[in-house]
C-alpha cells in the first residue's frame, strides 16, 4: 500500500487486524492497536480484537483487549460525588 492515508483509516486497520487474528497472529493485531492514536477508532479496534480473538480461541489477547476496554470505559465515566 503506497498511500499512507489509507493505512491510518479504521476500515483498513480493522480488516488487517481481522486477517491477522484469523491467520493465527493476534499479536500483530495488538501491535496495530498500539500504533493507533487514542480515539474512537482505537476503541473500536479494541472491541474488534477482543471479540474476534475470543471467537478464534486466542483468549490471552482477547482478555487483554477486554481489560483495556474496561479501563478506558471506567476512566471515561464520571464518578459519583462522595457524600459526607
Amino acid at each position: 500500500m503506497r498511500n499512507e492515508a489509507y493505512r491510518k483509516e479504521l476500515c483498513f486497520n480493522a480488516w488487517l487486524g481481522r486477517c491477522y487474528i484469523h491467520t493465527g497472529a493476534p499479536q500483530e493485531a495488538w501491535k496495530l492497536y498500539l500504533r493507533m492514536e487514542m480515539s474512537d477508532d482505537s476503541y473500536a479496534m479494541l472491541h474488534l480484537i477482543a471479540n474476534e480473538c475470543y471467537a478464534m480461541g486466542h483468549f490471552f489477547h482477547s482478555a487483554k483487549a477486554f481489560q483495556v476496554r474496561g479501563w478506558l470505559s471506567s476512566a471515561a465515566r464520571p464518578h459519583p460525588p462522595v457524600r459526607p
